[in-house]
């Protein structure tokens, strides 16, 4: 807490803040005195003196003791913390792993811009009194890299985004021929290594969702939409989804998970909401809510003989087709 008389309250302040107004009164050349400033400041003079060793330190002792006049003086002019617009340690670890993250964005058009932001905020400046400088060496974030998008669609098609206008495309599924589509973009996702488009398809008659590494030709028609037309909310939609595509009808689900998989599941969290219900054996029941069934049955694939669906019967089906189509493949009887 600190106390100005002027003000005759008290507000929060942290440990920087305190620097930071102690940086200010030296800066104009006020006088400057371990009691004044426990005054003000609502601390005692202890954690004044304190703050005043460290701050000294951080700046390379620029700040001397005037025993003529009874205050602290700065002995040249401190300028670093007005241009400081990383005032935590906090602040600068989540910089450093966002930074560390647009590396596995190499593949995407905009990775030029990203690694030029990275560095610009990397050489911006701290403050000197509240840490070190980081070393981003200390830092990592591996995520899935994200598939390859045509430069020119990618230009295109965000355009046509951010702009609220229709596009043409001429769009290719696996295995299938080239079709044409009029879509509206409504909102671009990246998830599980892809971008997608999520869109309002005026061939279709309805929401459907794009892989942009699929998108073969892209026009920006140039006709605007209002997207208040269309009530796209993106938290909402993705809310019980954990894929990017629409899944349709809510699903209760349940899975029978080994001690193994139940130990993994209390580190991560795989579904919104997920609860797990201890059984007498030492395994437990994953209870969860979904739209989308195909990430469920890929969780169940994924760990295993440690999982086993239970309901709705429509998993329990997806999940055997699933075990069918991969015995099939690897001609096992």
């Amino acid at each position: 807490m600190w106390y100005d008389a002027g003000m005759g309250k008290k507000a929060d302040i942290t440990k920087e803040e305190r620097f930071q107004r102690i940086h200010a009164l030296l800066n104009r050349q006020q006088p400057v005195s371990c009691d004044s400033l426990a005054e003000k400041l609502g601390v005692s003079t202890k954690t004044i003196q304190r703050d005043l060793e460290e701050m000294n330190g951080k700046i390379g002792g620029k700040i001397r003791w005037n025993s003529r006049e009874g205050s602290y003086r700065y002995t040249q002019p401190v300028s670093l913390w007005n241009q400081t617009f990383i005032v935590g340690e906090d602040e600068v670890t989540a910089l450093l792993l966002a930074c560390s993250m647009m590396k596995d964005f190499s593949s995407v058009p905009l990775s030029d811009e990203m690694d030029r932001l990275s560095r610009t905020l990397m050489s911006g400046k701290y403050n000197p009194f509240a840490f070190d400088r980081p070393n981003p060496s200390k830092y990592s974030f591996v995520h899935t890299r994200m598939a390859r998008v045509d430069p020119k669609i990618w230009k295109i098609c965000i355009g046509a985004l951010n702009g609220c206008r229709k596009l043409d495309l001429v769009y290719q599924k696996l295995g299938c021929k080239p079709v044409k589509r009029r879509i509206v973009p409504l909102h671009l996702r990246g998830t599980k290594g892809g971008w997608y488009l999520v869109s309002h398809c005026e061939s279709a008659e309805g929401q459907r969702t794009f892989n942009m590494s699929r998108i073969r030709e892209a026009e920006d028609t140039g006709e605007q939409f209002s997207p208040a037309n269309y009530h796209f909310d993106p938290d909402q939609y993705f809310r019980k989804r954990t894929d990017i595509f629409k899944a349709g009808a809510n699903h209760s689900c349940e899975v029978r998970l080994t001690d193994w998989a139940v130990e993994r599941v209390k580190e991560m969290t795989f579904f919104d909401g997920q609860k797990l219900v201890p059984q007498p054996d030492g395994s437990a029941i994953l209870r969860f809510e979904t739209e989308d069934l195909f990430s469920a049955a890929e969780f169940v694939m994924i760990m295993a003989g440690n999982a086993r669906a239970l309901k709705p019967v429509k998993l329990v089906k997806k999940v055997k087709e699933n075990i069918r189509a991969l015995a099939k493949a690897h001609r096992i009887k």
